[in-house]
């Protein structure tokens, strides 16, 4: 049996709904349970949106003991609430990028526009995890980015942080190469030509050949078009719309 957990939230509410109609053989539990089910001897698989209100717990407890989960949220491309992608990763909070992927079709139904950003003289882009992610993975706050800037001391950068409500193209337009613990703005910037590092926590994370090393060195470099292709197809298999998940496309591609 799979539960999919659910809080009072109402964004929460309404893809759990949709969950629930698209998954075999699953019940919805209320987040209100989450310390009877963490108590309880029975595991079962966990499906939830976002990691606030209780999920998170629920996670980090069925990967403990090796029970499946899946985190669902705002999508890699085309986000949005609820006319917009929503992303669905398997024992991680975001999907875990596999080689050689080659399937595009679903990639072609998505609008976007790439570009050559890529600028070698301009400043690094660090974009820093929120106080939520930092707690969910055990660190303080701002313990992420005081790692980064002291390791760049010297360098130009910039820090954005998730309140900042400045375009961020014009960020990424000057950006010699963004730097990120999960934020989805590294798939921004991939689609912008921007090269990336991030670690395992991000989708790009085992995908970029860049590393930190590399932008302490300037050896910073873009990736081929080839592979931002192999990228963006996974990512388009790794995102649905609210009626996909309803519909039960979204589990059906996801165990094919």
């Amino acid at each position: 049996m799979i539960y999919v957990w659910q809080t009072d939230h109402h964004i929460n509410e309404h893809v759990s709904k949709a969950l629930h109609a698209g998954i075999p053989e699953n019940i919805i539990k209320h987040t209100s349970w989450a310390d009877n089910y963490i108590k309880s001897t029975n595991k079962h698989t966990a499906v939830g949106y976002g990691i606030l209100r209780g999920t998170g717990d629920i996670f980090k407890h069925n990967e403990q003991y090796g029970v499946d989960y899946y985190m669902v949220d705002r999508g890699y491309i085309n986000p949005g609430h609820f006319d917009g992608y929503y992303r669905i990763s398997k024992n991680g909070l975001q999907a875990k990028y596999v080689e050689n992927w080659l399937w595009d079709d679903r990639l072609k139904k998505l609008k976007f526009k790439r570009e050559e950003w890529f600028n070698s003289k301009g400043r690094i882009l660090v974009v820093p995890p929120s106080e939520y992610m930092e707690a969910y993975h055990g660190h303080k706050p701002g313990w992420w980015e005081k790692e980064i800037t002291q390791v760049l001391d010297g360098k130009s950068f910039k820090v954005r942080h998730k309140s900042d409500t400045s375009p961020l193209e014009h960020d990424l337009q000057d950006a010699s190469c963004v730097i990120t613990f999960n934020s989805n703005v590294a798939v921004d910037a991939v689609i912008k030509g921007v090269p990336v590092v991030s670690g395992m926590h991000s989708i790009v994370g085992n995908w970029s050949r860049n590393t930190l090393q590399d932008v302490i060195d300037n050896k910073i470099q873009p990736e081929t078009n080839e592979r931002v292709d192999q990228l963006l197809r996974f990512i388009s298999y790794n995102q649905f719309t609210l009626e996909e998940i309803k519909n039960g496309t979204a589990w059906r591609l996801l165990h094919a």
